[in-house]
């Protein structure tokens, strides 16, 4: 069904997208990022036969790129989360410092992304809210001010610095709201079921990012952290 392949898109395609954004300067991080959609896309109940078809290239992908990265878990867990923070870190300070823009949205939202890929090196057993909280707590915060400094350019203003200790957002108050999955992506538009037929890891659409402006409701009613 439409409906199924769209939201299946919605899960995989930003961090494919951001793994070829960062290909060239960071392979590491993007081979990380192409094992993770492939994760996510093998927990699918029902993958649709376009989805199937891009994780296995996805999976190719990896297998080629892997001679290069020489993969090293314990030490790639440590680069890549460093990695993510930081992006994030570089659009916080921007951010704090009153000089937000779109180029700082999209960092914020690509920051949440790169977070979320950390996922996989939780060992089994492990529970992300105990795991990593401060993790959780950056991609909720990052994904909130990605929203709000978004909101405030179509409104025509310049966004407003965060709370200057208003980084936590309360548990359950995620986009999608309690017992919500944290690591889904925000809900943006994506390339047509036509185009997705022919998708391949070396072949992604135009960064969704050039496109944030079609953020879901859902992506916007974020809530604000608390200020305290």
């Amino acid at each position: 069904m439409a409906s199924d392949l769209e939201e299946q898109k919605k899960l995989l395609l930003p961090i494919l997208q951001r793994a070829e954004e960062i290909q060239a300067l960071e392979p590491r991080m993007a081979y990380y990022c192409r094992l993770y959609a492939i994760k996510r896309g093998l927990e699918l109940p029902k993958p649709t036969k376009e989805i199937s078809g891009l994780i296995k290239a996805t999976f190719a992908q990896c297998e080629k790129d892997k001679a290069a990265v020489k993969p090293d878990e314990e030490a790639d867990r440590l680069y890549c989360e460093n990695f993510a923070l930081n992006v994030f870190k570089r659009a916080d300070k921007v951010d704090r410092a009153g000089r937000a823009d779109m180029n700082t949205c999209k960092a914020y939202y690509a920051a949440a992304i790169f977070l979320q890929v950390l996922e996989q090196f939780l060992k089994p057993g492990e529970e992300v809210e105990y795991a990593a909280p401060d993790l959780l707590e950056k991609t909720r915060y990052a994904l909130w001010r990605a929203a709000e400094i978004r909101k405030a350019l179509r409104a025509g203003r310049q966004p407003a610095p965060p709370p200057e200790a208003g980084t936590d957002v309360p548990d359950g108050s995620a986009a999608g709201g309690a017992g919500s999955d944290m690591f889904a992506a925000p809900a943006f538009e994506q390339s047509t079921p036509a185009e997705q037929q022919e998708l391949s890891p070396g072949a992604a659409p135009a960064s969704n990012l050039d496109s944030i402006e079609s953020a879901t409701d859902d992506f916007l009613g974020l809530p604000t952290p608390p200020s305290t």
